[in-house]
């Protein structure tokens, strides 16, 4: 038996346990498991989304909020539309190109930045609109709520300035005028792109990543540059869990914690993203975090324009795994489900027969975490769809050794019953292997193979919208074809 192992694009996989291709699928223990498609859950935006979050409110309500390039919008839960709350004094932002909202929730307000407009806040519990912040905060390009102040990264005169407010008073910004309020300057390591943390934390800039903590001296916190040489590329692909910031470095994908650094996709995607990204464009990857379990997605473009993405990889924590497909989307991020009693299905899905969504999706129970995307018209979506169509494949193996070898069939190890087969040789290593055609399973849930060859490998392959749970490997039913 061969498993569908851990997929390692950037290694030389020959007779080894590792995947050749893991695409349309995510990560588990011992199986590949369904990767679903995105389901439409509102109506679209007025234009491309640039920026989204959620907020919770006092009494523990979820709000979705998202902006453009000229207005912000809440989310509606009982029209499924976005309503303006776009600032009522200042008239339309101004996002700057491939610039996108940031946005902190502090106490039951939500802030939202951009480098071209004056720090905006919005009463959760009552708001009706964005406002300008008082106090004077400078404009910055990134923000953070850590510990019981609101930080201001990369401003609009000093990129290379993060600016705190006062503590626990988000509306005082008089550096040096007590609460505690204050700048930090960085002499290296370029703009500030990035900042996380509690009570300390780190700041990411294009080539250094800083530490900062409290300071028990005259100044507020210190800072101690940890990182000369690996900065943060994409500011968007920033992301935290358990203490761990997770993000897209100067050569690939790094983590970041209390026991240092470590890159996370050398020896297994770093090669394959950087050669699959848009290299003129990387800065727009964008990442989340996966409320049910310990997984990342970053959403990046290979060779598009514009400001939908075309592609997405994702990474197990906790089993050190990674996988990927195609996606049409323009931002993802963590949300929740606003909830959907009886009387607004009625309007919101007239048509039950022509449901695209089950009437046992969690995207029907009010406040359920998931992660969403903004699809290519502009709708939000949750991964609660149907399956993708999926794509995997064994590591290149001798089926036997030292000699050719003729593959006659191949049983997968899957429960989906539409599951195709194709089996690929070459007689030598520097030859280009080429593929047969694909075979369906006979009444034994055998694909029959008939390859002969030295080198093999194999690939399953299941449609879009077909049923599956598991799919963990192939046996192979080879016979031994001569030394020649």
């Amino acid at each position: 038996m061969l498993p569908f192992g851990k997929w390692r694009p950037d290694i030389y996989d020959l007779n080894t346990q590792f995947a050749g291709e893991a695409s349309g699928v995510l990560p588990g223990a011992t199986s590949k498991r369904p990767w679903p498609q995105l389901s439409i859950y509102t109506n679209a935006l007025a234009a491309v989304c640039r920026g989204a979050t959620i907020a919770i409110s006092s009494t523990g309500a979820y709000s979705l909020f998202a902006g453009t390039a000229t207005r912000l919008y809440k989310f509606n839960s009982s029209t499924l539309n976005w309503d303006n709350v776009t600032r009522t004094v200042g008239g339309d932002y101004a996002l700057g190109t491939d610039d996108r909202w940031q946005f902190a929730q502090f106490g039951f307000y939500l802030y939202a930045t951009n480098i071209a407009d004056t720090l905006q806040r919005f009463d959760i519990d009552s708001g009706t609109n964005f406002a300008a912040v008082s106090g004077s905060p400078p404009q910055a390009r990134y923000i953070r709520t850590i510990g019981d102040q609101i930080f201001l990264g990369s401003l609009a005169s000093l990129p290379n300035r993060v600016h705190w407010s006062g503590r626990n008073n988000p509306v005082f910004w008089t550096a040096g005028g007590g609460q505690d309020c204050d700048y930090q300057d960085f002499p290296d390591g370029g703009f500030v792109r990035g900042m996380t943390g509690i009570r300390g934390g780190y700041i990411f800039q294009d080539t250094a990543v800083r530490q900062f903590q409290p300071s028990q001296g005259r100044e507020i916190y210190q800072f101690q540059q940890i990182e000369g040489a690996q900065g943060l590329v994409a500011p968007d692909s920033l992301v935290t869990h358990m203490g761990m910031s997770y993000y897209v470095g100067l050569d690939g994908f790094v983590a970041i914690g209390p026991q240092g650094s470590q890159s996370i996709g050398q020896d297994a995607v770093d090669d394959w993203f950087l050669s699959n990204v848009d290299i003129d464009r990387v800065a727009l990857t964008i990442g989340a975090r996966d409320p049910g379990r310990p997984r990342i997605f970053w959403l990046f473009p290979t060779s598009t324009s514009g400001y939908v993405l075309d592609h997405v990889i994702c990474y197990d924590i906790t089993l050190d795994e990674w996988t990927h497909a195609p996606l049409q989307a323009s931002v993802i991020f963590q949300a929740a489900t606003a909830g959907t009693g009886l009387d607004s299905l009625d309007t919101n899905y007239p048509d039950v027969d022509a449901m695209t969504v089950s009437l046992d999706s969690r995207i029907f129970a009010g406040g359920a975490p998931l992660i969403a995307a903004f699809d290519g018209n502009h709708k939000m979506s949750f991964f609660t769809g149907s399956n993708m169509a999926a794509t995997v494949e064994t590591a290149e193996f001798q089926a036997i050794p030292f000699r050719r070898g003729y593959v006659r069939g191949i049983a997968p190890l899957t429960d989906a019953s539409a599951v195709t087969i194709q089996v690929s040789k070459r007689e030598n290593l520097n030859a280009t292997a080429t593929w047969g055609s694909a075979s369906s399973l006979n009444n034994q849930g055998v694909a029959p193979a008939r390859s002969s060859g030295r080198y093999h490998r194999v690939r399953a392959s299941i449609a879009a919208g077909a049923p599956w749970n598991d799919l963990r490997g192939v046996e192979i039913d080879a016979v031994d074809a001569g030394a020649r």
